[in-house]
């Protein structure tokens, strides 16, 4: 099967259903704005397309800094390790990747893909990173102190 778009790859076709729906896979390669969307006859539903572009491409080095720095704290209390600077090397959209590898909602994502500039959008990355970070730290920290309390009860009963 082929399948060629300037806006999606298919990346893998995951089932084939005995009606001829597939369960697919597809990989962004630019960023649209949907408009129109309708329902066609048999359900598929379709809509307008048009480009939407960034208002500027680059981005402030302190805001992408702390985007960074921020990610690789959140990265280092989930995974136990940071990401290499390869991980971060050469990237055009790096609010993209941040997004894609911190495990954020949907609203955030869709958020993300509605913002016009790179500013914006690691802002709002690391803001929303820096609270689950928090988050995070206060599980843990609260995971410690009851198994620290079970340690002791075990301790003090002669389990």
């Amino acid at each position: 099967m082929a399948f060629k778009s300037s806006v999606t790859r298919l990346v893998k076709v995951l089932k084939e259903h005995d009606d001829g729906r597939l369960d697919i896979v597809v990989r962004g390669r630019r960023r649209v704005k949907v408009a129109n969307i309708e329902e066609e006859e048999g359900g598929y539903p379709h809509g307008d397309t048009a480009l939407f572009q960034d208002e500027r491409t680059d981005w402030d080095e302190e805001i992408a800094n702390e985007a960074f720095n921020t990610h690789r704290a959140l990265m280092q209390v989930m995974t136990g390790k940071q990401p290499s600077d390869e991980f971060y090397a050469g990237l055009p959209d790096l609010s993209y990747l941040l997004a894609s590898s911190a495990g954020l909602d949907a609203a955030v994502k869709q958020a993300l893909l509605e913002l016009r500039n790179e500013d914006d959008r690691l802002r709002l990355v690391t803001r929303v990173m820096a609270d689950l970070l928090v988050k995070v730290e206060m599980v843990q920290s609260s995971a410690r102190a009851i198994q620290g309390y079970w340690e002791l009860q075990k301790l003090f009963s002669g389990r």
